[in-house]
C-alpha cells in the first residue's frame, strides 16, 4: 500500500495488505521479482522449502506491523558477487603479476635458446667424433686391404714359375688331345667304309639263304608228293599220242 522509508533511516519500509486468510509463518520471506523483458518488479512471497529462512533485520526500532524477513532479489545477488570479483581484482597486484610473468618468460626463451645451443653443439660434437671414428676404421680398412694385396703380390711372384710350368703342360695336354681327336677321327672314318662293305656282304649272303631256302622248300615238296624219287630215278617222260 505504501513505501516509507523506515525511521532508523537506514531501512525502506514497504507496508502490504495481504488477505485474511493467508497466515504469516516464520518460514515465509520477500523478493523482487522482474516480469519479462519489461523491467517491472514486484514482491513475490514465498515459503522456504529446506533452505535456510532469511534472519530478520535488526531494527532499532519497534515496526507497527509484522515483519517479513527478505531476501536479496537475483539481479542484485548478480550485482553483488560481480562487485566482490571486482574488489578481488582491484586487490590483485596485476602490475607485479604481469611484470613477474614476463620475466618468467624472458628466462624460459633464455632458457630454451641455451638448451638449443647446447644440443647443436652436442650434435655437432657428436658428429664430428662419429666422423673421426668413421675415418679411423676406413683407415683401418685401406691398411688391412694394402696388406692383403701385397700378400696376394708376393704369392703371386713366388708362384709365378709354377704357373708358367702348369700353363705349359696345359698347352701340351691341349696338343695331345686336338692330335686324337683327328686320329679318333680317321679311325672312325674307316671304321665307317669297313662297316659299309661289311653290311653288302651281309645282304648278298642273306639273298643267297632266301635262295637256298626255297630251294629246299619246292624239294621238300617234290619229295612229299614223290617219296619214290629218293630210291630210284624217275621213270623218263612219255610222249603222249597226238
Amino acid at each position: 500500500t505504501k513505501i516509507n522509508v523506515a525511521p532508523d533511516g537506514r531501512h525502506v519500509e514497504v507496508v502490504m495488505l495481504i488477505e485474511k486468510n493467508v497466515r504469516i509463518i516464520p518460514q515465509m520471506f520477500a523478493q523482487l521479482q522482474v516480469v519479462g523483458i519489461t523491467g517491472i518488479m514486484f514482491i513475490e512471497i514465498d515459503v522456504t522449502t529446506g533452505r535456510q529462512v532469511p534472519a530478520p533485520p535488526a531494527l532499532s526500532f519497534r515496526p507497527r506491523y509484522p515483519v517479513i524477513p527478505t531476501r536479496p532479489s537475483e539481479i542484485s545477488q548478480l550485482f553483488t558477487e560481480v562487485e566482490k570479483i571486482l574488489a578481488k581484482l582491484n586487490k590483485l597486484d596485476l602490475a607485479g603479476i604481469s611484470a613477474r610473468m614476463q620475466a618468467t618468460l624472458e628466462n624460459f626463451d633464455h632458457t630454451a635458446t641455451s638448451v638449443r645451443t647446447a644440443m647443436d653443439h652436442l650434435q655437432i660434437e657428436e658428429g664430428v667424433a662419429s666422423f673421426r671414428k668413421a675415418m679411423a676404421q676406413t683407415q683401418k680398412d685401406l691398411d688391412l686391404a694394402g696388406t692383403l694385396l701385397a700378400k696376394v703380390n708376393g704369392t703371386i711372384d713366388r708362384q709365378q714359375p709354377q704357373l708358367q710350368e702348369a700353363l705349359a703342360h696345359f698347352k701340351t695336354a691341349m696338343a695331345n688331345l686336338d692330335r686324337l681327336t683327328r686320329e679318333t677321327a680317321g679311325i672312325a672314318a674307316g671304321a665307317g667304309n669297313d662297316l659299309v662293305q661289311l653290311h653288302r656282304q651281309m645282304q648278298e649272303i642273306g639273298a643267297n639263304l632266301e635262295q637256298a631256302t626255297d630251294n629246299l622248300s619246292r624239294a621238300a615238296e617234290e619229295f612229299a608228293n614223290q617219296p619214290s624219287q629218293l630210291l630210284r630215278e624217275p621213270p623218263p617222260p612219255r610222249e603222249l599220242p597226238k
